[in-house]
């Protein structure tokens, strides 16, 4: 074990969380574990029993546990369950003990409630799986009890108790765990971020060993590799001395090559298969056989009748004959009403594949095939990121014209729903890496249509990519696709938006407009003795010329006509407000009100400040303003019953149904409706009707 303790990063402080547990409580409940039951007498000539104290005594033998001499009440204590899981296709440990750090005491609350989960420092496997495949000699390995080579402070280990007796005629007796326990939340935090750390500290020393701690462990499962034997022999050396120094003792080994075996463990027999899915949060079965260097997927379907054709599945580890000087990364996406995806080659061989189900509400076919890319664009940066080989070009191929064109477009001119998905693909990739290829050259039209397995077997197509992928790129196919350049578009002011919209609608109808005619459409504009054009704001050369040689006003009269008032009135009238007053009063005769004395005076004449002289006319009259603060109500006087049926009728239209339009009459008297049927609304077939 490690020299180093840690914590088993609780959440003791919360208030709403207890800070101790019943003492008697708890034995009582967990003591419930260690009674005899039914099934005992079957693990007892099954061997489960022998195996499950043998367990057990080894792990108080190594020091992972140890018993409890003086039980502190007054210090908060946590007592585990446990119970044995065997597992006949296990290598090294046919039963192992389970503690459930998910079982809850009295008070409600687990072990692992109170602990935090802590940050996710695991690389994807996805990510693993594929540089594992691209090594030529690849190897791995598996470390020994990693959890339990990890301490647990001494001052936290009360909330890791349990209680044990090797047989039922013992007392049972308190033990407390030692290190980390796998059942608890925070176990797999503290195990990676263990061998993050010792990366951290070999960095300098050891960088490749180093990177191979940090990167190539699932867990505690190493897969690593490399292009050369002898390079993988020191880089395993260095990381077994690396972990060595930490407690870590790496086993079942396993390669491909055999000499490497045999430098590294002279006595090794390990076996020929490593499921290296164990840790996974979904069961990928995945497995990989030494022998012929292949992956292998068990597929198991329960059917009516027994399946006689292979349920297995292999594929090549290794995605390259030879390394290659050339390496290009070529990706291709397709989407179809019922699924779309993506796949990716390393030319010219598959190297991993993605497809989702088409979602339930109704998503057009471009859009869908946007989908398919923004799969294509995650899964291409994935390959790019996860691998360690550099990448000379990269190809991306979409059958979708459509979805091509939206992917060189700036995103704000677009809606929203293809405008998010095109910021995530041009933030990924580039736009010269889109090409347009045919529909019947697409292997990913297997991902959105589906084939059969025995098809699938038989498909070139899939397993390496289009014919003319074999072949230099001179002799491919040329794209149909020309994607033009699209210019960021100006901002319209909002004053002109209602021209733009006005000029759209004359061009959908097919007008045209004569620019010579329109005062909107000139190179130049006069105002105010100011000329504006393409330059920018300058003066009127003959406006300031006509200003400057203008004969100076001499009297009153020639003043006003130098101002514009003669022009403005037509004709000046001196005291127009007096002279006006005549007029005021028939205005005002009939008590209108503002408004709409403003609108007869406007209709018939004009002078200065109309609108000031109408409304304080209106409000200095008395019976304007008795009438504005009580306004009078009209008396609706209600409608005379009907005295006879049909005196009075009530009409209504009801339609279109089905095409059809009819006309409803409904008497007041006697409430009888009729209904008829009516080929158009128009007045005459009504009044026929009636």
């Amino acid at each position: 074990m490690g020299s180093e303790a840690f914590d088993l990063l609780t959440d003791l402080c919360n208030p709403e969380k207890p800070e101790n547990c019943a003492f008697e409580d708890l034995v009582d409940l967990m003591g419930n574990h260690l009674q005899p039951k039914p099934s005992d007498i079957a693990d007892r000539k099954s061997g489960n029993r022998e195996a499950y104290t043998e367990f057990m005594a080894e792990y108080e033998r190594l020091g992972h546990m140890s018993i409890e001499e003086n039980d502190e009440k007054n210090e908060p204590s946590f007592y585990l369950p446990h119970h044995g899981v065997s597992s006949q296709n296990s290598q090294t440990t046919r039963l192992r003990v389970v503690f459930d750090g998910s079982a809850p005491s009295t008070t409600g609350w687990s072990l692992n409630d109170l602990q935090y989960v802590g940050q996710n420092l695991q690389d994807e496997l996805l990510n693993l799986i594929l540089r594992f495949r691209q090594w030529k000699y690849v190897i791995c390995a598996d470390i020994m009890k990693m959890y339990r080579q990890i301490l647990i402070r001494p001052e936290q280990r009360s909330l890791q108790k349990i209680l044990w007796r090797k047989n039922p005629s013992e007392n049972i007796s308190v033990y407390t765990l030692n290190t980390v326990t796998y059942g608890t939340t925070s176990a797999p935090y503290l195990a990676i971020r263990c061998l993050k750390q010792l990366a951290t500290e070999n960095q300098e020393k050891h960088p490749e060993a180093a990177r191979i701690i940090s990167d190539d462990f699932y867990v505690d499962d190493m897969l690593t590799g490399g292009d050369k034997a002898e390079n993988v022999i020191k880089r395993i050396e260095e990381v077994k001395t690396i972990l060595q120094s930490a407690g870590f003792e790496l086993h079942k080994w396993l390669s491909n090559s055999p000499p490497i075996l045999e430098q590294l463990l002279p006595k090794n027999q390990s076996p020929q298969t490593i499921s290296f899915d164990k840790h996974a949060k979904k069961t990928v079965g995945i497995d990989w056989t030494c022998a012929d260097d292949t992956f292998r997927f068990t597929i198991n379907v329960q059917t009516e009748r027994p399946i006689t054709k292979r349920t297995k599945i292999r594929i090549p580890r290794y995605i390259f004959n030879s390394l290659p000087v050339h390496i290009e990364l070529h990706g291709f996406s397709d989407a179809s009403e019922r699924a779309y995806g993506a796949c990716v080659y390393i030319r010219i061989n598959l190297l991993c594949a993605k497809t989702k189900v088409a979602p339930i509400r109704s998503i057009t076919i471009p859009r869908l095939e946007l989908c398919g890319t923004l799969i294509l664009s995650q899964l291409a940066n994935k390959v790019k990121i996860s691998s360690q080989l550099t990448f000379d070009k990269c190809y991306l191929w979409s059958d979708s014209t459509i979805a091509l064109h939206w992917i060189n477009t700036s995103p704000n001119v677009l809606q929203p729903f293809v405008s998010n998905r095109v910021s995530q693909i041009q933030s990924l990739t580039s736009s010269n890496e889109w090409h347009h290829i045919r529909s019947e050259d697409n292997p990913a039209d297997i991902l959105s249509r589906g084939t059969t397995p025995t098809d699938l077997l038989k498909s070139t197509m899939w397993w390496h990519g289009p014919s003319w992928l074999h072949e230099p790129e001179e002799n491919w196919p040329m794209s149909i696709l020309t994607v033009p350049k699209f210019c960021k578009p100006r901002h319209i002011p909002y004053a002109l938006k209602a021209k733009v919209e006005v000029f759209e609608r004359l061009d959908h109808y097919g007008l045209k407009l004569q620019l010579s005619k329109c005062t909107l459409c000139q190179n130049k504009v006069e105002y105010l003795g100011f000329i504006i054009d393409e330059r920018g704001v300058h003066t009127a050369p003959d406006k300031i010329n006509a200003i400057v040689n203008c004969k100076v006003p001499n009297n009153i009269t020639e003043l006003r006509a130098f101002l514009g008032l003669v022009n403005y009135y037509s004709k000046f009238i001196p005291n127009v407000a007096t002279k006006l007053n005549p007029l005021y009063s028939l205005l005002h005769l009939s008590h209108l009100g503002v408004n709409k004395c403003k609108a007869i005076a406007r209709s018939y004449f004009w002078w200065p400040n109309l609108d000031l002289d109408v409304e304080k006319m209106c409000s200095n009259c008395k019976i304007c303003t008795t009438f504005r603060n009580n306004p009078p109500k009209i008396t609706f006087n209600p409608w005379p019953l009907a005295i006879r049926p049909w005196s009075r009728l009530h009409l209504d239209f009801l339609g279109p149904i089905f095409n059809r339009k009819y006309l409803i009459i409904v008497d007041t008297y006697t409430k009888w409706i009729e209904v008829f049927e009516l080929s158009s609304t128009n007045a005459i077939n009504t009044i026929n009707k009636l």
